[in-house]
Formats: structure tokens, sequence, C-alpha cells
């Protein structure tokens, strides 16, 4: 039947997007986690100090000259989540 055929397909591509959607939503939840990880290990580096953890981040590789995490940085929020970091 056309009509069922339809709606399976509206369906399909819906639940897609919806997966999709979380799929995104869920990275974008762990980028924050891991970014937040990272500057709270420099904040700590630095005494707290939020402009000085930023650039100390950057001289250590961690943070990106617009303050993203490098892959180092993530690597750091990995060993920072295991217990790891120093």
């Amino acid at each position: 039947n056309k009509i069922t055929a339809h709606i399976s397909i509206q369906f399909l591509f819906a639940s897609v997007i919806t997966t999709t959607n979380r799929r995104h939503a869920m990275n974008a939840r762990k980028d924050f986690i891991e970014y937040e990880a990272v500057l709270r290990y420099c904040c700590i580096k630095t005494k707290n100090n939020h402009e000085q953890a930023l650039h100390y981040g950057q001289l250590s590789g961690y943070f990106t000259n617009d303050n993203k995490l490098t892959p180092m940085g993530r690597q750091v929020a990995q060993y920072l989540e295991d217990g790891l970091a120093a």
C-alpha cells in the first residue's frame, strides 16, 4: 500500500533525524565536559585565575588560540576522567 509505505518512510526519516540530533547533542555535551575538566585542571595549576588558566592551557598545548580543545587537550581530559592526571 502506497500510504503505508509513505508513512513508513516518513517515520524512518524522522527516526534518523532524531538519532542524529541526539548523537550531536551527546557529542556537544561530551565536548563541554572535557573542556570544563581541562579548564578546571588549568585553574588549579594557576591558583584559580581564569585568564592565566586559559593562557597556561594554550602554552601547554591543551587549547587552541581560540580556546578550543586540541587533541592533546582531549587526551588530558581522558586522563583526568580516568584519575591519571598529575
